[in-house]
């Protein structure tokens, strides 16, 4: 049997307050509330038989090897990193981005994980992302300091810092449960530009992509769009959705029309909206629906962009939905959904 792994996570957390003095008892109740927390560390013990997962940053890929196999399949990212995709069941979903043979993040869905001190489909304990978020942190990367500031107004916004890994807390703003959490190094984190940062000199970028490259960064994205949007479906009680190739030609051709033209809408200028582009394509459905998004970091953002979306929420969780369609093209992600006609 094996050993069980014992991790000391030093979790600290720095809450900074800075105004203007004054005299008033209020001014100063207000100032003690805000400060409270300021250089305060919280120390947790783990044990158990599972590794957590953001221990795995900075491991080999040997490592991941030993403790997950072969991964399902490989998908280049973006940043650098190449996604080692492992989906053999849905509760154990998770993503590991490796480069030059290192773990530099992950991107963990499935509700059977360790991923302690979280747990996926557990709401928060109130108060505690406050408590422990901070609007402004520095990072060090390559001996230059990086200032992020932090708006915490957006599910994706929920950055932790777990000494080792930064975690990126995903809640679902309709019922406050966590969905999944993206951990990083701190190279990722900067080369992904999630946040604004203040620096000075030159800021790390992720190297530029051939062709060849950004089309299997595209299809990657497609792939893994399809397959978050059905482990979350399924976490809400809904079918899973089939992929269709002609539904997904007509959104990979109004994605890159968007792109292409420069406009962000559902209404294409030249081939109409959804309903005329499926006609175009001699789709017979009984209800379709879209999602359209840009400018995401990659396909884990976009879904849970869209599950936070009420309009886009609504299409994504729709029950009568058979069949799914994506098309990717550079920053511009589409989904088409449809109900097929009844035999």
């Amino acid at each position: 049997m094996r050993a069980p792994y014992v991790f000391l996570m030093i979790v600290a957390f720095l809450v900074m307050y800075m105004g203007i003095q004054k005299d008033d008892d209020e001014h100063k109740t207000e100032e003690k509330n805000k400060t409270e927390y300021n250089e305060v560390a919280k120390e947790v013990a783990y044990i158990g038989e599972e590794k957590p997962i953001h221990a795995f940053i900075g491991e080999s890929e040997d490592m991941i090897i030993e403790q997950f196999g072969q991964p399902t399949r490989k998908d280049v990212s973006a940043y650098d990193y190449v996604w080692w995709v492992y989906y053999k069941e849905s509760e154990n979903y998770i993503q590991f981005g490796l480069h030059e043979g290192k773990v530099v993040t992950a991107f963990a869905l499935g509700d059977n994980l360790s991923l302690f001190p979280f747990e996926i489909g557990s709401a928060l304990q109130e108060g505690l992302l406050e408590k422990m978020i901070d609007e402004r942190i520095e990072v060090l990367v390559a001996d230059e300091l990086i200032e992020l500031k932090i708006d915490q107004n957006g599910s994706d916004n929920y950055l932790m810092n777990l000494g080792n890994a930064w975690a990126q807390l995903y809640v679902d703003e309709f019922t406050d449960k966590l969905m999944a959490i993206r951990y990083m190094d701190n190279e990722t984190l900067v080369k992904q530009r999630q946040f604004d940062m203040v620096y000075r000199g030159s800021l790390l970028s992720p190297q530029p992509l051939s062709t060849e490259q950004i089309k299997e960064v595209e299809d990657g994205n497609e792939r893994q769009v399809f397959e978050i949007t059905n482990i979350l479906r399924n976490r809400y009680n809904l079918p899973s959705l089939l992929w269709d190739e002609e539904i997904a030609k007509t959104a990979v051709h109004h994605s890159k029309d968007m792109k292409i033209n420069d406009y962000f809408s559902h209404t294409s200028p030249t081939n109409g909206d959804l309903a005329k582009r499926l006609m175009m394509e001699n789709i017979v459905y009984l209800s379709a629906g879209e999602n359209i998004a840009a400018k995401y970091t990659d396909a884990p953002a976009v879904v849970i962009g869209w599950l936070n979306s009420e309009s886009h929420r609504e299409s994504l969780l729709h029950s009568d939905f058979t069949h799914l369609g994506v098309g990717v093209y550079e920053q511009y992600y589409t989904q088409n959904f449809i109900q097929t006609a009844l035999d």
